[in-house]
């Protein structure tokens, strides 16, 4: 990588070396740690494993076909990740030149960080009404607004950053 960014200093030895360690361990231990949320919220809300499992049917079929036939199921995981954010902030950047957001905002000098808490986004009423109620079915097509289409745990959105934001995301 070192070798792509020729001319800028950014991508030091010390900084890819930092990066791909982030890369690794986020990657290893998020399934892992959501899948245990979603256990936890289960064990909490037992009145949701019937509608599951009347919904998988029968385990033995699930392929990833199948699974995306799986509305409540999605939702429930995706209520369970935006009511448990693994990280308080999100969509990090770093400011390679001074930069200061419109209407005279912040200013983030050359090196600093900016981020966006992900735990605020995911928890405003604005976007998601009674954001403080776990709510499993708030994502399924019977709950999505009249004209929308479902919104599915996988989807890039502003409004929930567990899969990061911008031109890279798409």
């Amino acid at each position: 990588m070192t070798e792509l960014s020729k001319g800028s200093n950014y991508w030091t030895p010390k900084v890819l070396a930092q990066a791909l360690l982030g890369v690794w361990f986020a990657a290893a231990h998020q399934p892992w740690m959501n899948l245990d949320f979603v256990l936890l919220e289960l064990c909490t809300r037992p009145e949701y494993i019937e509608i599951l499992r009347t919904e998988v049917g029968d385990p033995t079929n699930l392929n990833y076909t199948n699974l995306e036939k799986l509305p409540f199921l999605d939702s429930f995981i995706k209520e369970t990740v935006r009511v448990n954010p693994l990280d308080t902030l999100a969509i990090r950047r770093k400011a390679l030149k001074p930069f200061t957001f419109s209407g005279g905002g912040p200013h983030v000098p050359v090196g600093k960080m900016a981020c966006v808490s992900s735990y605020d986004l995911m928890h405003d009423e604005a976007h998601h009404p009674d954001a403080s109620i776990f709510d499993g079915r708030r994502f399924a097509s019977s709950k999505a607004t009249l004209g929308t289409k479902r919104s599915k745990f996988t989807d890039v959105s502003a409004h929930f950053p567990v899969w990061g934001y911008g031109s890279l995301a798409w």
